[in-house]
């Protein structure tokens, strides 16, 4: 019996995954206004936690970690081409005078 979501992994991981992931940049342009519609309804906080499961190329991952704080925001997903965010796309975390 293949394990859950077998086929779910198999199609992300061969050409359609590759393929999200080599467009990551255009499909955020696309979908910005979806995101933005997403922030303004979830109104993510600082202090708050975010999981994002399924995250694509993750657009909404580092929304929601600018919008809670370092270290709040994680990502799943079944594909490596796509989770976690590469770390290129990741803006460097505020650092505080010690």
């Amino acid at each position: 019996m293949p394990a859950p979501n077998q086929s779910e992994r198999d199609l992300w991981n061969a050409a359609p995954g590759r393929l999200w992931a080599d467009r990551q940049g255009l499909l955020d342009r696309l979908q910005s206004n979806v995101l933005a519609r997403l922030m303004d309804a979830a109104r993510p906080a600082p202090g708050e936690a975010v999981l994002d499961i399924g995250c694509g190329a993750g657009a909404t991952t580092l929304a929601a970690a600018r919008a809670v704080g370092p270290g709040a925001a994680s990502s799943a997903s079944t594909s490596p081409n796509r989770s976690p965010p590469a770390p290129a796309r990741r803006s460097p975390a505020p650092r505080t005078p010690e």
